[in-house]
């Protein structure tokens, strides 16, 4: 290691805290305050022999983005969730070497210092979808719904698991994946502040529930890679013939490899659909699945309880984003209003 990186990393060891708390890695992360992030973008520039320029904080996610004038994004992920950090460069290192319809980062370098994850990766163009998503006619939304459904099947399909480090992050045993996120749910939902009616209904809910994977509908038993966290928030458009069109795909700082597929719909059904029977359909008929009427109890129980077992996120958002259910006090009546066909 050269000098300057050697003088680089010691000043990086020195700016990013060890074994922060909670509220501690998220005031900082929440911070814009140049005087705090210009020395550590300053040392990671300087490590991996980037141009230094003058750079912007993206404020309102859970990481710290930073967007430097030559078309390089810096991420950088508190140890208190480091596991997206390893599940993103795990994910897109796994993605470099296919070429998808849609674009996502590539990795330009990649490191963690005290347990804060740090990745540097192209700026993708376009225009955040969560920008405009209120303002795209129905018919648009559609169009985006069918696109996004398509990627996430592009997506699953690839033949990523077998090279997936057993070590890493990404790699979910199912059976174990849903008993300890079982386990730990009405805690976790209890501390996110979800209603004490629903949190009175949590439990009971999941245990008349089947939300194992059913080989013979919904998956046939396949193990794939899913981004998870599908929201309009994540996705890039620009402006084709007078129409949105998806672009991009950012953050599998969510992504994970495990059997039920099912679990890739949440995202973009509850904050894309939000209800609308029409948008719905169209994410589940262009993710290839066909929900006749005798299954379509079963598949939105089954996709809420997964919602609800998620290794990520809150509740009480989508409640906000699918109308009609933050005032409904059961998970059998949300569930026809999240997944409604």
């Amino acid at each position: 290691m050269s000098n300057t990186n050697t003088s680089a990393q010691q000043t990086l060891l020195n700016l990013l805290p060890q074994n922060p708390d909670f509220d501690s890695a998220c005031d900082m992360i929440d911070s814009d305050d140049q005087a705090i992030w210009q020395p550590i973008i300053h040392a990671i520039c300087e490590k991996h022999q980037i141009e230094v320029t003058p750079f912007t904080c993206i404020n309102g996610w859970a990481n710290g983005i930073f967007a430097l004038q030559n078309n390089l994004l810096i991420k950088i992920v508190p140890p208190n969730w480091g596991f997206q950090g390893s599940c993103e460069i795990e994910a897109l290192t796994l993605l470099a070497e296919h070429d998808l319809s849609v674009a996502i980062p590539r990795i330009k370098a990649s490191d963690n210092i005290n347990g804060w994850f740090y990745i540097i990766m192209d700026k993708l163009p376009g225009t955040s979808l969560h920008a405009i998503w209120n303002d795209v006619p129905e018919d648009n939304k559609i169009l985006l719904a069918t696109q996004v459904a398509q990627f996430a099947l592009t997506l699953n399909q690839l033949p990523l698991a077998e090279k997936a480090s057993a070590d890493g992050e990404l790699v979910r045993p199912w059976a174990e994946f849903l008993v300890e996120q079982k386990e730990n749910c009405y805690e976790k939902r209890q501390k996110q502040g979800l209603s004490e009616p629903l949190l009175a209904d949590l439990t009971p809910f999941l245990n008349r529930v089947n939300y194992q994977p059913r080989t013979d509908l919904f998956n046939q038993g396949k193990v794939c890679l899913m981004h998870t966290d599908l929201h309009p928030g994540n996705l890039l458009v620009e402006k084709v013939a007078g129409h949105w069109q998806l672009s991009g795909v950012i953050d599998f700082g969510d992504a994970i490899i495990g059997e039920d597929t099912y679990y890739e719909l949440g995202s973009p059904t509850l904050f894309m659909g939000q209800g609308n029977k029409t948008i719905n359909r169209a994410i589940i008929n262009s993710y290839g699945l066909s929900i006749d009427v005798n299954e379509q109890v079963a598949f939105q129980q089954h996709s809420t309880a997964l919602c609800l077992l998620r290794h990520s996120g809150e509740m009480n958002y989508p409640l906000k984003q699918v109308p009609g259910c933050e005032t409904l006090t059961d998970w059998q009546s949300i569930s026809e209003r999240f997944f409604a066909l």
